[in-house]
């Protein structure tokens, strides 16, 4: 009995800690989920042994069996020094998307978006789409053969078929919001404020954020890969969450 309450009190103090180090995020997804899923990521929420946090339902896939090659969760997380990763990773074809729950909508402040993203192969052309209820006010355009563009804005980066992870800045105003994307920052000592982005977009409204889309225009012939989402009031959060310091007591008998 003694032994059992032990353990039992260990596993609350665990949850508890694990509860806490989400909690800094506004919405995570690391697509922690068995690899026997294999085809349509639709309904995909929850996770194990992390699970996700801050979205209004699971996911939506656009996925044709008869069309599409084999979507799946894919073994072992994407890896960049500086970022913090777990579990597995999804490959899918064609369109992805999930909501926040709550949307994010502010008139001041800023919020980070972090992520990992690759085109599996080079004729693999897509865009990002940071959602808002009007519409969709951002756009990356990502091409394994060209340039990556922050709505019109070129970066003059080819992406290729490697992994990349991508910051986004979301700077919030009555006047007009303003996005600063980073792609592949040097974390090794976390997220130097100072580092200039790979480029800046401005914008004319005060839009709010309810959710994120991948869309793959070479839907039936190419994949991508997406791990670790992260919406954060920092950047660290977006990036390499910190586990909050809590008190309690472990009662062992």
């Amino acid at each position: 009995m003694k032994a059992t309450l032990s353990r039992f009190s260990f596993i609350l103090a665990l949850v508890f800690l694990s509860f806490t180090a989400k909690a800094a995020l506004l919405a995570y997804e690391g697509f922690n989920y068995e690899t026997s899923v294999v085809g349509t990521l639709s309904g995909l929420q929850g996770g194990e042994p992390v699970c996700d946090v801050g979205w209004a339902g699971a996911w939506g896939h656009e996925y044709i069996s008869t069309k599409d090659a084999s979507s799946a969760i894919s073994l072992g997380s994407v890896n960049k020094t500086g970022v913090r990763s777990t579990g597995n990773k999804a490959v899918f074809y064609r369109r992805l998307w999930r909501k926040l729950g709550p949307e994010i909508r502010r008139t001041e402040g800023e919020v980070w978006i972090g992520f990992f993203y690759a085109a599996n192969k080079t004729k693999a052309t897509g865009t990002i789409q940071l959602q808002d209820r009007a519409g969709v006010p951002v756009t990356v355009t990502f091409s394994a053969n060209s340039n990556l563009k922050l709505g019109s804005v070129d970066l003059r980066k080819t992406p290729g078929t490697n992994q990349h992870f991508l910051l986004f800045k979301v700077s919030f105003s009555v006047d007009g919001n303003k996005v600063s994307l980073w792609v592949d920052p040097d974390l090794t000592n976390g997220m130097d404020e100072g580092v200039e982005p790979s480029a800046v977009l401005e914008t004319t409204d005060n839009w709010g954020l309810t959710g994120i889309q991948f869309v793959n225009n070479s839907a039936t012939t190419n994949s991508y890969t997406v791990d670790e989402i992260r919406f954060g009031d920092t950047a660290r959060d977006a990036i390499w969450p910190i586990v909050q310091s809590v008190s309690t007591t472990i009662i062992l008998y």
